[in-house]
Parts: C-alpha cells; structure tokens; sequence
C-alpha cells in the first residue's frame, strides 16, 4: 500500500508526543494540552489506513505478525528482570509473577504496550463490521460499544480488565471513525477551512484547560471524568485541528521516516529514555529540574532530541538486520522524500 504523507507526518507527532508523555518531567501543562490526541489519533490514523479486503485469516496473520508478536516479545524483554536473571537468582516464584504480568496485561502490571494490543483486538471487531455492515450501521454499532465501554469505565468499573479489553470498543469507534473519513475524501476536504480551524483551536484550548485548571482532570483515550458528552467533544475537535494541521503542512523526509516506523520507536524508547534518565540522576541533576517548569521544559527537550536521535539509529539497523522482529520484511532504511 503506498504511504500517505500526511498520515506519516500525524504519526510522526503522534509517537513523539507518546514519548514525551513517557518522561516524568514533563511540565502538566504541556501534557494537559497534548493527552486528548496524541492517542485518539494514532488510533484514527491507524482506522484511516484500515484495509479489510483481505480474507479473515490472511488479515489476522498479519496482524498477529505486525503487532501481537512484536506485543509478545518486548512485553518479555521489558518485564524480565535481566539482573537477577544473569545473577542466577530468578526463582519459580518470580518467573510465575512476571508470566502473570505478561498474560493479563494490567494497568501498571507490565502494560507498556497496552496500546499494540488494544490495537490488535480492536482491529478484529473493526474488520467483521466494515466487512458485514454499510458505513452508518458500523459507526452507530460502534459508537454504542465506545459509549457502553464510557459507562463502564465511570461507573462499574473497580480494576482495569485483562488486555485493557474497556478501551478496545472506545479505540474501535476512532478508527471506524477513520476509516469512515477515508471513504468521505471531498466532505474531509470541504471543512478544511481557516475560519473553521481558528475557533475550533480555541474550543479545545478552552476545553482542555478548563478541565485541568477547574476540576484537575485529564482528557484521554482512557480517563472519562470530564463526562461523556465533553470527551467526545474535545477528542473529536482535537483529532479535526490533527487532520487540518498534518494536511496543510509538509512531511519531510525525517518526519515521514519516523512515521513509516513508528513501531520500533513504540518498542524502543522506553529503554533508551532509561539510558537519558540514569544520565541526569547520575550526574544529579533530576531534583534541579524538577524545580523549575522552564528547566523541565528543556530537559524534556533535551530527551527528545536524545531519544528520538538513538531511535534512529536503532530504526535503520532493525530494518536492515532484524525486520521480523517487527513484522516486517527487509526495507530500505534511507530517509528518502
């Protein structure tokens, strides 16, 4: 399938502002304004290039191939623990502790890919629905389970379910949502406009920092405390200003290589930002920069630049020598436009 540069360049912000989010000096107000998107539309991005004419089992093949294993495999390699591994002191117990971890995929119990198999399991119901139903009847059937998975979330549920399975209808509704958009090209291009942009800006900075400033909550894929109706409100406004700025801007030849591997990244910078972290507390520095929001701001910088550079790197040489563990065959590594 031929990349679409825009929808590069939306994942290439996409998987920076996951890292970002990933860094625990990042000032709250800078991640109050990023958290309502920079999930929501990656899942978007992920329904617009949505593909379901294959038949079913040649199309979950590759997707067990393309995001589950590599789920599987890093999930491993971020949950073993390497030290008492090589020190010979990893006992039954542990090793039962850590599989557990693995299987049920928790909040906060080894879920650093959740948001790969939420992906994978979302795009199951995704391709019986575009397969099985007209567009209407997708987008209203998933908009049901979106707005059931809502009620659940708010106000039945006492621990976060195996496989984040409370999102997986939330992330279906974006992405038929997405794929409905793919369909609707001249609509998408009509509401393109500057005078539409400019106030629907200012509804989601009113939106976002009323909801942090007010009542001290985040919008997120998964945090529905502002409500419904103003979730759907700011997600899907701030997914219309993502479409209008990625589509008048231009993707370069870095962005659109970062978005064509934004996998690796996912799987890869969790690691590398430890290596940046160790640096600064090592050289006692982290306490400095947490007393200060302009510090904050430049060491966030400054791990981007790290991270996304090393990233890079890792990117060229596992598409060159290790393509499988991401899915993928041998592909050209350059950055070309």
């Amino acid at each position: 399938m031929k990349r679409i540069k825009w929808v590069d360049l939306g994942k290439c912000i996409c998987i920076l502002f996951v890292m970002i989010s990933h860094m625990s000096y990042v000032p709250e107000l800078l991640r109050c304004l990023f958290k309502p998107v920079f999930l929501t539309f990656f899942f978007f991005l992920s329904g617009y290039v949505f593909n379901s004419d294959r038949p079913f089992p040649d199309f979950l093949r590759r997707r067990v191939r393309s995001i589950l294993l590599p789920a599987l495999l890093f999930s491993v390699v971020y949950l073993v623990d390497v030290r008492a591994l090589l020190s010979g002191a990893y006992s039954p117990g542990l090793l039962a502790a850590d599989l557990s971890r693995l299987l049920f995929q928790r909040r906060g119990e080894g879920d650093v890919l959740w948001f790969l198999y939420v992906n994978f399991l979302a795009s199951i119901p995704l391709y019986a629905v575009t397969r099985c139903m007209k567009e209407r009847g997708g987008l209203l059937l998933s908009f049901v389970g979106c707005q059931a998975s809502i009620v659940y979330v708010r106000h039945f549920m006492e621990r976060t379910p195996c496989w984040y399975i409370h999102i997986v209808f939330v992330a279906m509704f974006i992405m038929m949502c997405g794929y409905a958009c793919r369909n609707h090209e001249k609509e998408l291009i009509r509401v393109e406009k500057w005078e539409l942009f400019a106030p629907a800006a200012f509804l989601y900075l009113w939106l976002v920092l009323r909801a942090f400033y007010r009542d001290g909550l985040y919008v997120n894929i998964n945090e529905y405390g502002v409500g419904a109706i103003y979730w759907y409100l700011t997600v899907f406004t701030g997914i219309y200003i993502m479409i209008f700025i990625c589509r008048r801007c231009e993707c370069g030849r870095l962005t659109g290589y970062i978005g064509a591997n934004t996998i690796i990244f996912y799987l890869f910078h969790d690691r590398v930002r430890n290596v940046f972290d160790w640096g600064i507390r090592r050289a006692g520095l982290y306490q400095t920069v947490l007393g200060s929001q302009w510090a904050m701001l430049a060491c966030t910088v400054c791990s981007l630049v790290f991270v996304t550079s090393a990233l890079l790197v890792i990117s060229a040489c596992v598409n060159r020598y290790f393509p499988w563990l991401v899915g993928k065959r041998r592909i050209k590594t350059e950055i070309r436009q």
